[in-house]
């Protein structure tokens, strides 16, 4: 069955939702009426004042059946011969009557014509079943948001997310030696952004890059290589940091320029980061976040993304404030070598051509629904955008993985936990997969073992050079392992306690590894 032919049932779909608040972000924005405009178009008004409309096909109308044939007439019976007249003398015998003719058949009645069909007739409940089939087990809010959000981004998408937007400044006191071999005393402000990743009673959290907490020069008296001094602001409400004034002449301490952060500042503590991949989560006081504005929400991680997806950034370029640019995914995984602490690393990075600047690190890249799926890190400036973001099941794994062992680390430590399988995985038969009746496909690869670490847990697993994994899980839902990188990725949400287990491909029979209760020394902080 055809995607559009779905398309039918979306006032049923409407009219249901008139009581549920849309998702993404759920602060009591909901579809408040539906008018029709003609033509089949429908005018939706939400009830923060915002109107989209939509145009509705109705099934077609069964054909008419076509008449039967009238039965054709009987033919009439043929008359007897007359018997021939006797000869002369004898009397003659009397002819033979004639044999009265046949009666002709009656003819056939016509048959009747078949009804024509009706119109296809697609409930709501049919049309979530759909959606479902296609996005998994999601929710009925997520559906009315995929459903209402079909085609390319709307405005509505895009301005959701602005709520979910914060621009960041971190402040370094940096000693900087100069070509002529002097040194100079510096506060430096490095900027970029950064979105919304959870909401609570306490605190409010917010995932950007780990690079805006990293600085060649710190200086020793700040006592860790974190920076001095954060500060967020909140799309609509930004500040920028200037030197304070007295008479005239900036403001020192110790010999460094203090800084005005503005009435709309607030100020951020450090929770964690992994300088590997990029990512860092920071934290503010909820209390602090809603007097300024109570209409923020966290941001909606997608399910996936695919190679062609429109795509939108808001970023802090050039540090002028909030902004928003467009483009699509170009490429769906690619390994780059970026420099951050002063150490070259290879980088797993999603490349895409929307265009970003110096300030857009840590913004959030968000897909035509306006569901995250990545976050903005790098650019290529010898070319025109080829840029980069942190693809969403690293940015996922790492904030929910930080988030756990929130209470367990030292913010000074960088890094998060996994345990190590102790396995050498090599990807083969690597091929790109089409979906035709969804319209993407995926690069996968068999994730084969090449070599197994004598005492590791993938020893312990039983696993051998030669398995090809499937899966991996840890007591829950299997991640499925379509490329190497997915090992990793998925080890980003192992926790202590939990049971985990590989399914395998061995000489083609299909095996699960016995359950392995992870503990907490299989655990080891990777930077």
């Amino acid at each position: 069955m055809k995607k559009l032919r779905y398309f039918a049932a979306l006032a049923a779909a409407l009219l249901l939702a008139l009581s549920l608040a849309l998702a993404g972000c759920s602060g009591g924005v909901y579809v408040a009426d539906i008018r029709p405009a003609g033509d089949g178009t429908y005018i939706i008004e939400y009830s923060d004042g915002s109107i989209s409309s939509v145009v509705l096909q109705d099934g077609k109308d069964g054909k008419d059946g076509k008449d039967g044939k009238d039965g054709q007439d009987g033919k009439d019976g043929k008359d007897g011969k007359d018997g021939q007249d006797g000869k002369d003398g004898s009397d003659g015998l009397n002819g033979s009557d004639g044999q009265d003719g046949q009666d002709g058949e009656d003819g056939q009645d016509g048959q009747d014509g078949q009804d024509g069909e009706d119109g296809t007739s697609v409930t709501v409940e049919d049309l979530y079943d759909f959606y479902r089939s296609l996005y998994g087990d999601i929710t009925y809010e997520e559906f009315l948001q995929k459903f209402l959000g079909q085609g390319d981004m709307t405005d509505e998408s895009v301005g959701r997310a602005l709520l979910s937007t914060v621009k960041i400044a971190t402040e370094y006191y940096e000693t900087v030696e100069l070509t002529s071999g002097a040194t100079e005393n510096r506060t430096n402000i490095y900027n970029g952004a950064g979105v919304i990743y959870e909401i609570g009673d306490e605190y409010t959290y917010i995932l950007t890059n780990e690079h805006l907490f990293v600085s060649e020069y710190v200086n020793e008296d700040n006592g860790s290589d974190l920076p001095r001094y954060i500060a967020c602001y909140l799309y609509g409400s930004e500040n920028f940091p200037e030197v304070k004034q007295e008479d005239g002449e900036p403001v020192q301490e110790n010999g460094y320029n203090v800084y005005e952060y503005g009435e709309y500042a607030i100020e951020c503590e450090y929770v964690g980061g992994a300088v590997s991949q990029d990512v860092a989560l920071i934290r503010v006081k909820t209390s602090d976040v809603t007097a300024i504005n109570p209409d923020v929400c966290a941001i909606t991680f997608a399910q996936e993304y695919h190679v062609g997806q429109s795509a939108f950034t808001v970023g802090n370029p050039n540090h002028e404030g909030l902004s928003v640019t467009r483009g699509v995914v170009s490429v769906e995984s690619e390994y780059i070598d970026l420099s951050i602490d002063g150490e070259t690393r290879s980088y797993r990075e999603m490349r895409m051509d929307v265009p970003i600047y110096g300030g857009n690190s840590g913004g959030g890249l968000f897909n035509s629904a306006g569901e995250l799926i990545g976050l903005s890190n790098a650019r290529r400036t010898a070319d025109q955008n080829i840029n980069f973001a942190i693809p969403l099941p690293i940015v996922e794994g790492v904030a929910a993985n930080i988030r756990y062992f929130e209470e367990d680390s030292d913010p000074a430590t960088n890094g998060v936990y996994r345990p190590v399988l102790g396995v050498t995985v090599t990807a083969e038969n690597a091929r790109y997969v089409y979906d035709a009746e969804l319209g993407y496909g995926n690069c996968i690869a068999d994730v084969t073992v090449s070599a197994v670490e004598e005492g590791s847990l993938a020893e312990r697993l039983g696993l051998q050079v030669g398995d090809v994994l499937l899966g991996i899980s840890f007591g829950g839902e299997e991640t499925a392992l379509r490329q190497i990188y997915a090992v990793g990725d998925a080890l980003l949400w192992a926790r202590p306690g939990a049971p985990l287990s590989i399914r395998y491909s061995r000489g083609g029979t299909e095996n699960t590894t016995a359950p392995y209760s992870l503990a907490r020394e299989d655990f080891s902080v990777v930077e």
